[in-house]
């Protein structure tokens, strides 16, 4: 059997209608009806249940304890970590959030966090060291241009030339990926910076002074002048 619904006008099976399907309206329009009810009266009805509260208060506890007695909640074990463990597990979940903000402390902050990383530093050797050696690990190519930019510092300062900060990446740019000896192209991992005029001639370590090369051409050149060698 079916009836009409009087608020939606559709045709639906009796099954579909509350109290056993006397009520003029579905269960759709009854639940929509209901609530636009209560989203108009939603101040009136806290009062009444809060004025109901109070009236009730012994009445409300008493019932409140039967049904917690009949439906016992399952027991919840809780497993408490080390804080280190809990720390480590937090900051893997808000690691973008946490470097933000580290990063802006830092932009506020850079003698003090400076101070702070040297500091920390000095008392976490064996950390320091364990890092290091996982940062090398992952970056081996950075590590070997690291590497030769400070071996080339040094040997600058201790001929007292002129000290730029001069980065392979930017000499990469700037002479379009090409050898400055042999003018052939430069692979990744055959990058090397060349002194146009050598530090233990008095050249200066700076962009003015240094060109992008092969490293096979670099120490084929060695010391001498840019135009000393010719390879074939």
């Amino acid at each position: 059997m079916s009836k009409c619904c009087t608020i939606c006008r559709e045709t639906k099976a009796l099954a579909d209608f509350s109290r056993g399907g006397t009520m003029p309206y579905c269960r759709p329009c009854d639940n929509a009806k209901s609530k636009a009810y209560m989203l108009a009266h939603k101040e009136e009805r806290e009062a009444y249940a809060a004025a109901y509260r109070a009236a009730h208060r012994e009445e409300a506890k008493e019932r409140t304890r039967l049904w917690n007695l009949a439906n016992p909640r399952p027991k919840v074990v809780k497993i408490s970590l080390p804080k280190a463990e809990r720390d480590a597990i937090y900051r893997s979940l808000h690691r973008e959030e946490l470097n933000a903000k580290s990063k802006a402390w830092r932009e506020v902050n850079r003698e003090q966090g400076l101070e702070s990383t040297k500091q920390w530093r000095k008392e976490n050797p064996e950390r320091v060291r364990e890092l290091s050696k996982q940062w090398r690990d992952t970056h081996p190519e950075r590590f070997k241009e690291l590497s030769r930019a400070r071996a080339q510092n040094y040997r600058a300062r201790k001929a007292q030339n002129f000290v730029e900060n001069v980065s392979i990446a930017v000499l990469v740019e700037r002479d379009a990926d090409k050898c400055g000896i042999c003018g052939k192209p430069v692979p990744e991992k055959q990058r090397s910076i060349d002194h146009i005029l050598p530090i233990s001639k008095g050249g200066a370590h700076s962009y003015l002074n240094t060109r992008l090369t092969h490293l096979r051409c670099n120490v084929l050149r060695n010391n001498r002048g840019a135009a000393q060698l010719r390879l074939a």
